[in-house]
């Protein structure tokens, strides 16, 4: 159940941080500025909290909890978006950079590892399988 939630969360944070990146450069394209670079480290620290705060609640309730309560004295820095997908056994949280056109993202799960994410380039659609379109 634990894994399935988390391949469910990883799934969900690299389809939602698909951004159009038509003729727009990506904040990571030369390395961050330096106050990309900060906002990107007061990120990490948002999530460092938040997992934090998450294992304080599982060994003191017995379940994860809402970011309301998990991060109540503080925010996530100007421009990330925080989504926390939880349930008793385990949670993801992710938090995506809009200020970044090429959809930069942290995570991080109920294992307390921060992870970075960028979605893949779009690709044209696979081809058909063998005989489809083809019936009669």
């Amino acid at each position: 159940m634990r894994q399935l939630l988390v391949l469910h969360g990883v799934c969900l944070v690299l389809l939602l941080s698909t951004v159009s990146v038509a003729a727009q450069e990506c904040l990571r394209a030369e390395g961050p500025s330096p106050d990309q670079a900060a906002r990107r480290e007061a990120a990490v620290r948002y999530l460092a909290t938040v997992n934090t705060a998450q294992a304080r609640a599982q060994q003191q309730k017995g379940t994860f909890v809402p970011l309301s309560e998990a991060v109540a004295a503080g925010a996530p820095p100007v421009g990330f978006v925080p989504t926390l997908l939880f349930d008793r056994w385990s949670y993801i949280v992710r938090l995506s950079d809009l200020f970044d056109p090429c959809g930069f993202t942290l995570f991080a799960d109920a294992t307390g590892k921060i992870y970075e994410a960028h979605p893949r380039p779009a690709t044209t659609a696979p081809p058909s399988p063998a005989g489809a379109g083809n019936e009669r």
